[in-house]
């Protein structure tokens, strides 16, 4: 004998429907497999959905059929998913992401870029990287709500990743655009994508414990990570960029 599925849940009458698929995504989203998504624009029209998610994923197919069944068990319908904004990753970045994602901090984003896509060009003299191609990157930071020490990780879309040495609360002073906001420029000279983590907490965050590629931080690395961000009260937010080499140099 098979046990049979319940049919989704019907919203309780007199529930705000935009609450619920609020609720729904604001829970579901950060156990979307190998992703890190946010949700750009969410209408509802009855029990019909209609959202728009930016961000990126492993799988972007998987991962609009999961949003779906987040709807789906709370009695609503996905009625159109906007994935446009949603870009394919490769395999080998979803173990640090999906690791980095079990902190991920709540509320409004503090990481953003003000172009996904940037060109590579020969780097002037005096820049950091000179004479090589490269691109001088923008991250704006918002820390407003950031509370403890602050480190910054690069991955690399082979899944390699970097801790950047140097870049605390007084290196990001020297550029403060507002209040608790800042801007860094960092030199990115590999074509692809590439992902900035912000993690803040108790410090210190040990190199050692991030830099090297996937075969070199081992199976457990993903342990020895958590183990340590419960530990330290850890909490992390990313941005992901592209940088091309698509004009003549």
């Amino acid at each position: 004998m098979k046990l049979q599925k319940s049919p989704p849940k019907a919203p309780v009458a007199g529930d705000d429907p935009l609450k619920t698929a609020q609720a729904a995504l604001d829970a579901g989203l950060t156990s979307v497999g190998c992703s890190w998504l946010d949700v750009s624009d969410l209408q509802v029209q009855g029990s019909d959905v209609a959202l728009a998610v930016r961000g990126v994923a492993g799988r972007p197919v998987d991962a609009q059929n999961e949003i779906g069944k987040l709807l789906s068990a709370r009695g609503l319908r996905a009625a159109s998913i906007d994935f446009s904004e949603v870009s394919q990753i490769s395999p080998n970045d979803c173990g640090p992401i999906e690791a980095f994602r079990q902190i991920r901090g709540k509320g409004a984003s503090h990481l953003s870029v003000p172009q996904v896509k940037w060109e590579l060009a020969k780097r002037p003299a005096g820049e950091p990287d000179a004479g090589q191609l490269g691109a001088p990157v923008v991250i704006n930071f918002d820390l407003n709500g950031v509370g403890g020490d602050i480190g910054l990780v690069g991955i690399e879309e082979n899944g390699t990743m970097e801790f950047v040495e140097g870049a605390d609360r007084a290196y990001l002073a020297q550029d403060e655009v507002g209040p608790q906001r800042y801007r860094l420029k960092l030199s990115t000279t590999h074509t692809g994508w590439s992902g900035v983590f912000l993690l803040w907490g108790n410090g210190p965050f040990e190199p050692a414990l991030f830099d090297g590629t996937t075969a070199s931080r081992g199976g457990d690395w993903a342990q020895r990570f958590l183990a340590e961000a419960k530990a330290k009260g850890w909490q992390s937010d990313m941005v992901w960029y592209k940088t091309v080499n698509e004009q003549p140099d």
